[in-house]
């Protein structure tokens, strides 16, 4: 997975992907792989700061290449400064992230709100199709891996085609 963050903060929870080595970030001042473990990064006017909070995370720009070990951060100014050297996460920036992920009821992450989806021809749904054909025994797990295939089934739809090119020849057109 190749994610871009340009500015905010942006936190990636492991799983079978970032074991298998395939996480990377990229920012303005380095690029961040995140091996087996949570990572979080924050972009600003100041540079990144790379918080690795289990696993392991390496980086790259044009000064090196670096790594981080579990339970500690570095700063990185720009993409040509080395990055300042790992030290241990204080618990005030923990807690300073954690209320910064951590979403409010209301929120959408920019996305339109769940109970206004079309859920026509759905397996389940939050709002219009309450009780679902898949009924879980594990209901917190499995509600939420069915949630992620239905919301992956809607966001993968074919888009519509783009509309025609216009292209000029370059060749004159005479009036009558």
């Amino acid at each position: 997975m190749l994610t871009k963050l340009t500015q905010g903060t942006l936190q990636y929870i492991g799983g079978e992907l970032s074991h298998q080595g395939a996480v990377t970030v990229e920012t303005p001042a380095a690029v961040i792989g995140i091996r087996g473990g949570i990572g979080i990064l924050t972009q600003g006017p100041k540079g990144l700061k790379t918080f690795n909070l289990n696993g392991l995370q390496t980086g790259q720009n044009g000064a090196g290449t670096f790594s981080t070990i579990t339970n500690f951060m570095r700063t990185i100014l720009n993409w040509y400064t080395p990055p300042g050297p790992p030290v241990q996460i204080p618990p005030d920036l923990v807690l300073h992230n954690i209320t910064i992920l951590s979403s409010v009821n209301g929120q959408t992450g920019g996305g339109p709100v769940l109970h206004d989806l079309p859920t026509t021809g759905s397996a389940c749904s939050t709002y219009s199709t309450p009780s679902c054909s898949w009924t879980p025994t594990n209901t917190g797990e499995n509600d939420a891996l069915q949630l992620l295939i239905e919301a992956t089934k809607l966001a993968t739809q074919p888009n519509p085609p783009p509309p025609p090119q216009i292209i000029n020849t370059g060749a004159a057109v005479r009036g009558p």
